[in-house]
């Protein structure tokens, strides 16, 4: 019998097997020119299952690992990169635990495991926060007698979650426990378009402008916090962009005559029946057109537009390629509070400007007065918050800054948030304050 959150295991068919990278967080580290990681995302076909996808993990951690040879709990986080292997020598009530995390959470309808050494019982915890886990899946053995096969393990309702836990007991004959891959079958994602060309701006997303499609430093994108590089797939294959709620699509379904590629409404598209918004990923990194000849998205010219793939491939400018880049679902309100913090701090920040200078002028007169008392007690400290030291250091994205400090910064400066500016203000007014305080003492 079956318990505790998971239905009788389904015959799942995958196709289109694709390494796709996540966005970092710091805390894992960074890789593929310090910015994306990479994960394995799917197609899958099962009753129930349109639309979901498979994702890998960021970075992995098990309580056990075999001390000889590259078996660590990192191999099994994406597939072909080797396989994770236990220490050996386990007690059969001992529990080894491989856990998996990603930097986006994903609505997770349940794991495909693809074991080196299967164990003799396991069971699945899912983690929203990535520190505290629930069980998915109780305690159950493999669906085959042997060491090594997939098997999947779909749940009762969906979770969401950015980890996972995979608790493993009863070591079998082998006397390992050991994991090739493992992924999150998920419902459909929000994601950004990183485009393959190389360019001196960094990596280049795929935007909406109005309802016009072009690339964009991604650094700039996200900064603009109006979600323009955020897209989501639907069940049918179309391509939703969050700022502008269209869908990707050929303009007026015509392919032949320049091919351009626009936003249009995501139904009237659909019934359009022409195909003009339906796009699928091969294998090498294309967006094709299934239903519109064998052409692919590419963005070598001025603007966007669909072009033959076999062309588009042997130019090598790599325009014609992209990668899914899982991110968390644009919100529109954390945007909208942001700016409404930015414009407050930019009138504070204005207002005590006025009452610097006012105390600067009262600092400079004092030099003509004798103080009765002193304004400041002696010995009095400048406060901490405005003792800040070299505001000079400040300002515009520093050279040799870490990306996600340069992604902060020019967030910053699509807030109209001045930080050098609001540092150099506090900054005089803890030198007025000083100043003052020094007059203070010296007229005592």
């Amino acid at each position: 019998a079956r318990c505790c959150g998971a239905r009788p295991r389904q015959l799942v068919a995958f196709s289109c097997c694709l390494r796709l990278p996540l966005w970092p967080s710091g805390s894992f580290g960074m890789s593929r020119r310090s910015t994306l990681f990479f994960a394995v995302t799917c197609s899958v076909c099962a009753p129930g299952a349109v639309g979901q996808s498979l994702v890998g993990f960021d970075a992995a951690v098990a309580s056990s690992t075999y001390s000889s040879g590259d078996f660590a709990a990192a191999r099994a986080a994406t597939a072909g990169a080797g396989y994770w292997c236990s220490a050996g020598n386990h007690m059969r009530a001992q529990s080894v635990v491989w856990t998996g995390r990603t930097h986006a959470s994903h609505k997770v309808a349940g794991v495909r495991i693809n074991w080196a050494y299967a164990p003799g019982m396991f069971k699945l915890l899912t983690s929203s926060d990535g520190l505290n886990f629930e069980e998915a899946a109780c305690w159950r053995a493999p669906s085959q007698a042997d060491a090594s096969f997939t098997e999947s393990v779909m749940f009762k309702e969906p979770a969401d979650a950015k980890a996972l836990a995979i608790v493993m007991q009863s070591p079998q004959e082998w006397g390992y426990f050991g994991i090739s891959d493992v992924a999150l079958i998920v419902e459909p994602y929000a994601f950004m378009l990183v485009v393959g060309a190389a360019t001196p701006l960094g990596e280049l997303c795929l935007v909406s402008r109005g309802t016009g499609v072009r690339p964009e430093p991604c650094l700039e994108a996200i900064a603009a916090g109006d979600g323009r590089e955020v897209f989501s797939l639907s069940e049918d294959g179309h391509i939703r962009n969050a700022a502008v709620g269209g869908c990707l699509a050929v303009a007026d379904g015509d392919a032949l005559r320049g091919g351009s590629v626009n936003f249009e409404d995501c139904n009237a598209a659909s019934e359009a029946g022409d195909g003009r918004s339906a796009w699928q990923r091969s294998p090498s990194g294309q967006l094709t057109m299934p239903h519109m000849g064998n052409n692919c998205l590419d963005l070598s010219g001025p603007a966007a537009q669909v072009r033959d793939c076999l062309e588009a491939e042997e130019s090598g400018s790599g325009a014609d390629k992209f990668s899914f880049i899982a991110v968390p679902a644009f919100d529109k309100s954390a945007s909208a509070h942001a700016r409404d913090t930015a414009a407050l701090m930019k009138a504070a920040v204005a207002r005590q400007a006025a009452l610097l200078a006012r105390l600067q002028r009262a600092v400079a007169a004092l030099g003509a007065c004798k103080l009765v008392a002193p304004i400041v007690a002696p010995g009095a400290q400048t406060p901490p918050s405005l003792a800040i030291r070299n505001p000079s250091a400040v300002g515009s994205v520093a050279e040799g800054l870490e990306v996600p400090l340069q992604a902060v910064a020019q967030i910053y400066g699509a807030l109209g948030a001045d930080m050098a500016g609001a540092r150099m203000v506090v900054s005089e007014t803890g030198r007025a304050l000083a100043s003052l305080r020094d007059a203070s003492a010296r007229a005592a």
